[in-house]
C-alpha cells in the first residue's frame, strides 16, 4: 500500500488493541493486520496501536495500559472520535513508558498539542471504498493540473448531511456566495477528484469527526482545503502541509478570499505526506530521538 487509508496504521505497529475481523468485513471492509495486544509481551522501543474508540472509552488506559512494563510508541485512529473528548487521557500524556503518541484527531490542551503527541491523518477512504483506490489516486496524483492554472475561485462539493446536523444548513449558506461554486449532485470519485483539481480551494465541512478524507483528496491534486478552525489545523502546521482555517464560516467574503488568493503554498511536501512511508519514517525517527 502505497496511500495512506483510514485502517493503515496497525501495518506498522508490532501490538494491536483493534475490533475483530468480522467487524471491519460488516462494513465492507477488510482488517489490515492479524495482531493482538497482551500487555506482557510489549518490549522494551516497540509499537503499540490502538484504535481510538478503546482510548475514548478508557479501556486502554484502564485495563491494558498498567500492564505495558516497558517503554513503547503508541499508535491511535481508525475513528472518528477526538480521544481527548471521552475518558481521561492524563494517565497516557502523564506515563513515561509513552515515549511518543502518534494520534489522528488529537487532543489540543489549551491551544497546543501536547509534547508527546504527534498528529495523524485519517488520509483516503480504505482501499475496498471508492475513494481508497490506489491506483486511481495514484493516477490523479501524476495528472494534477498545477496550482497556477487552477479557477481563482472555491468549490463547495457534494456533502452526506447525514454524518453532522450543521452541514446543510452551512452548505445552503456557502454555496450562495459569487465566489463560490457547489457541486449539488455525488459523483463517482474519480470525476470529483477531476472537478476539484480545476480549482485553488476547496471547502470542507466537518462530519462526524474534525478530520475529513476530503483534506487529504484535496492536497493529492494540489488544491488548498479550508477547513473550521478545529484540531486538524495542528496537524498541517505541524507537517507543513497547505491547508487554510476559518472561524467562523461568515468571515468567507470577498475580501477575505482576495486575501487568501495573495497566499504563497509549498506543495513541495505533500505528495509525500499523503504516502504511508512519509509517516513510517516520522514513527522510525521518532523512536530513534528518544533512544537514550
Amino acid at each position: 500500500m502505497r496511500y495512506i487509508c483510514y485502517n493503515w496504521f496497525p501495518m506498522i505497529a508490532d501490538h494491536c488493541l483493534d475490533y475483530e475481523e468480522s467487524e471491519y468485513k460488516r462494513a465492507g471492509v477488510s482488517r489490515l493486520h492479524d495482531k493482538t495486544l497482551v500487555p506482557d509481551l510489549v518490549l522494551e522501543n516497540e509499537t503499540v496501536f490502538v484504535k481510538s474508540d478503546f482510548i475514548y472509552n478508557g479501556r486502554f488506559q484502564e485495563e491494558l495500559l498498567p500492564k505495558i512494563k516497558n517503554r513503547f510508541t503508541l499508535i491511535s485512529g481508525i475513528s472518528f472520535l477526538p480521544v481527548g473528548g471521552g475518558a481521561s487521557i492524563g494517565s497516557i500524556l502523564e506515563n513515561d513508558l509513552v515515549e511518543n503518541w502518534f494520534c489522528t484527531n488529537p487532543p489540543v490542551l489549551e491551544g497546543k498539542l501536547p509534547s508527546k503527541v504527534v498528529p495523524l491523518p485519517i488520509g483516503f477512504e480504505e482501499k475496498e471504498r471508492e475513494g481508497g483506490d490506489q491506483e486511481i489516486i495514484h493516477r490523479r496524483r501524476l495528472e494534477r493540473i498545477p496550482f497556477e492554472g487552477k479557477k481563482d475561485r472555491i468549490l463547495l462539493p457534494y456533502h452526506n448531511f447525514a454524518t453532522n446536523s450543521s452541514r446543510r444548513e452551512l452548505f445552503e449558506k456557502l454555496a450562495g456566495l459569487p465566489f463560490v461554486d457547489a457541486q449539488e449532485n455525488k459523483l463517482d470519485w474519480e470525476e470529483y477528484i477531476k472537478l476539484m483539481d480545476g480549482y485553488k480551494f476547496v471547502i470542507g465541512l466537518e462530519g462526524a469527526g474534525h478530520d475529513i478524507h476530503r483534506n487529504y483528496d484535496a492536497l493529492l491534486v494540489d488544491t488548498v482545503p479550508i477547513n473550521k478552525t478545529n484540531a486538524i489545523e495542528k496537524l498541517f502546521e505541524f507537517h507543513a502541509i497547505p491547508g487554510i482555517f476559518i472561524e467562523p464560516w461568515g468571515n468567507l467574503n470577498a475580501d477575505w478570499l482576495g486575501q487568501i488568493l495573495n497566499l504563497r503554498h509549498d506543495f513541495e511536501k505533500s505528495g509525500k505526506f499523503l504516502q504511508v512511508d512519509y509517516h513510517k519514517s516520522l514513527v522510525e525517527k521518532f523512536k530513534m530521538r528518544d533512544k537514550p
